[in-house]
């Protein structure tokens, strides 16, 4: 009997404070054109004060077609918000943040008119936008996605800001488009991300990080793309992404494969200070400045037949394994000052439209420049020579002037005809082999 009456007086108390819940929910929001729709919770709710004051969906969408205003802060919506196929012919300014979205989410091919924020909101289920169009902004700051969060096809007429939002499951942005910026500084992926195909005028990513698998294949940046001090954790696929303006991925770090294989930069390309793991830039384009000063190759690193309309600048670089330039076309100077191979570097049938600058550079392993051409190979002197601890591969070597220019006479003739030279100065060259 003792037992009944604590289950009784639990339940009484229970009900006790979900009446006064409900005694406390706001005011039922008004489904009426031209008034606006309000829903909103005090901060310090606690969720089962929430559960008793919950969001009908019905109401939320009927607000949408009245063309209401609409403004949802820290409620609770449990039931599925379900939306396919709708058009927003009314351009309703919808706000749904701080809010908690039990149930799933699909808004796929929903034309909306309106802007959209959704800041600070949690998505517990799935989420799918495919197919849907946005006119004007959408924020998503600091949204959390603990579901699968789909945004294929989707087309957004203005700007996407997803600054510091969280994707727990697969993210899918394939094939979107937004026709201005689409700002994800902070985000994190925990999972796979997606932007295969995306056509984005311009992007932020910088600070963002994908612990998964990344996917930008045949991505297309219109204008400045930004990916600085971004992490990738896995890898990172940009094969035959299209970068049209300046591409920044200063400080970016790659754990795994970066596959840049077939990208085409039309403008410069930042990689200042970059971590690669595995770097593949097999046949990469790039139409101005190639920027790799102080980057550091932990793996293989292949620019095989790469194509930089300027300036390659791998100035302080760090290789740590074989390093391959074979049959790359620079239209600038190859700038590999004070760089350091730790290994064998491959420049083999290369072009440089100007010269080639090794001064102060540490070459440990071999060297080869076979059937190369350029205007200057700078190998420079004193302090400033290039120090050479393995061999270094002039042979067909095709070039107008050496530096030093005036290098010790005995040798100038030899040099020349065996394009050949291992040594730490000009005095101390040892000729190995023709």
């Amino acid at each position: 009997m003792r037992h009944f009456h604590r289950w009784l007086l639990t339940v009484l108390f229970g009900l006790s404070l979900a009446t006064r819940a409900q005694s406390d929910c706001p005011p039922a929001p008004k489904l009426a054109e031209g008034k606006p729709f309000k829903f909103i919770i005090p901060n310090g709710w606690t969720k089962e004060q929430k559960r008793a004051c919950q969001l009908k969906p019905e109401d939320f969408w009927t607000a949408v077609q009245n063309g209401q205003r609409i403004e949802v802060r820290n409620a609770l919506i449990i039931a599925p918000l379900t939306l396919t196929g709708q058009v927003d012919e009314s351009g309703s300014r919808i706000s749904l943040t701080n809010c908690v979205v039990e149930g799933p989410v699909d808004f796929s091919r929903v034309h909306f008119k309106g802007r959209i924020d959704l800041s600070g909101t949690t998505f517990m289920s799935r989420v799918s936008w495919d197919g849907a169009t946005m006119d004007e902004n959408v924020l998503m700051r600091g949204t959390i996605f603990r579901g699968h969060a789909s945004f294929r096809d989707a087309k957004f007429g203005a700007s996407l800001s997803a600054d510091g939002a969280r994707f727990r499951e697969e993210a899918d942005f394939s094939q979107v488009a937004v026709a201005g910026w689409a700002s994800f500084r902070g985000a994190t992926w925990r999972k796979r991300a997606s932007f295969a195909g995306a056509q984005i005028r311009q992007a932020h990513f910088g600070g963002a990080r994908f612990q998964g698998y990344a996917r930008f294949l045949g991505a297309e940046f219109e204008r400045t793309a930004i990916f600085e001090s971004a992490t990738f954790e896995q890898e990172a696929d940009f094969t035959s992404a299209r970068m049209r303006g300046d591409t920044h991925f200063k400080r970016a770090v790659f754990r795994g494969w970066a596959r840049f294989s077939h990208a085409q930069f039309d403008a410069d390309a930042e990689f200042e200070r970059a971590d690669f793991q595995y770097p593949i830039f097999r046949e990469v384009s790039v139409g101005r400045d190639a920027d790799f000063r102080k980057a550091r190759f932990r793996g293989r690193a292949e620019f095989y037949r790469a194509d930089i309309g300027a300036d390659a600048d791998f100035a302080q670089a760090s290789f740590d394994d074989n390093a391959t330039f074979a049959q790359a076309e620079v239209g600038g100077t190859g700038k590999f000052v004070a760089a350091r191979f730790k290994r064998d570097a491959d420049f083999s049938l290369t072009r440089f439209g100007s010269g080639v600058s090794l001064e102060r550079a540490r070459l440990h392993g071999g060297t080869v420049f076979r059937n190369s051409q350029m205007r200057t190979l700078m190998l420079g002197e004193g302090s400033e020579r290039v120090r050479i601890y393995g061999t270094l591969d002039l042979h067909g070597c095709a070039y107008d002037a050496l530096a030093p220019l005036e290098p010790p006479p005995a040798w100038k003739s030899l040099l020349i005809e065996l394009r050949l030279i291992c040594g730490t100065s000009w005095g101390g060259c040892d000729i190995l082999r023709a």
